[in-house]
C-alpha cells in the first residue's frame, strides 16, 4: 500500500484516516502467512522509533502529515513571488505576512491545512532579531523559552511596537525608559 503523499502535502487527512492506515500497516508487518496468528513484538510507537533509536523507522502517518504541511507552509516563506504564493496572498493574507494571518471565517480545506503546517513551524522556531526593525515585540516569537509575548490589558498606541524601541545597539541593553 502506498502513502498517499502528494495529498497529504496539501490537506491536513482526519486523524481517523492516518490511524486506519497505521493500523494497517502495522497489521501486514505483524502478520505471519504461514499462520492465523499475530504476534506483536513491539509497540505501533516503537516501530515508528528511528533505527538508531531501536525502531524500524516507520513512520506515524498523522506526523509526517504535518511535516509535509510544514514543508509547504515553509515554501511560502521562502517563495513569496512564486505564482502559487501569490495566489494564496490575494485569497487569504493580502494586508500582512503569512507569519501573521489569522485562519479567517471561511477556510478551505488547503488553507486550514496549510496554517497547520505554519502552526507547526512556529511552535519550534524563533525569529532571529538583528537590528529589531522587523520584530515586532507582540505578535513575534523572539524569546527563548517564553515564545509569543501576549499582553494582558490593551497595549496602548504610544506603546514600542518593534524590538528596535526597546534596545539600545550601541550599548548591547535595553533601553530601561521604554519598557
Amino acid at each position: 500500500m502506498a502513502v498517499p503523499a502528494y495529498p497529504m502535502m496539501c490537506f491536513k487527512l482526519p486523524l481517523s484516516s492516518c490511524k486506519e492506515i497505521n493500523g494497517d500497516i502495522a497489521r501486514f508487518w505483524w502478520s505471519n502467512p504461514d499462520r492465523d496468528s499475530q504476534i506483536h513484538w513491539k509497540s505501533w510507537n516503537a516501530l515508528c522509533l528511528a533505527k538508531t533509536d531501536g525502531g524500524l523507522g516507520f513512520r506515524d502517518l498523522a506526523d509526517f502529515n504535518l511535516a509535509l504541511l510544514a514543508k509547504q507552509s515553509w515554501r511560502i516563506l521562502l517563495n513569496p513571488n512564486s505564482l502559487w504564493v501569490k495566489i494564496l496572498k490575494g485569497r487569504y493574507f493580502p494586508d500582512c505576512g503569512f507569519l501573521h494571518v489569522e485562519l479567517g471565517s471561511r477556510p478551505s480545506w488547503i488553507w486550514s491545512s496549510l496554517l497547520e503546517g505554519r502552526n507547526s513551524i512556529l511552535c519550534h522556531a524563533r525569529k532571529q532579531v538583528l537590528s529589531g526593525d522587523q520584530t515586532s515585540i507582540w505578535r513575534d516569537n523572539w524569546i527563548q523559552d517564553i515564545g509569543v509575548i501576549r499582553p494582558i490589558a490593551p497595549i496602548a498606541p504610544t506603546a514600542p511596537q518593534l524590538v528596535r524601541d526597546i534596545v539600545d545597539s550601541e550599548n548591547n541593553s535595553w533601553r530601561v525608559d521604554s519598557i
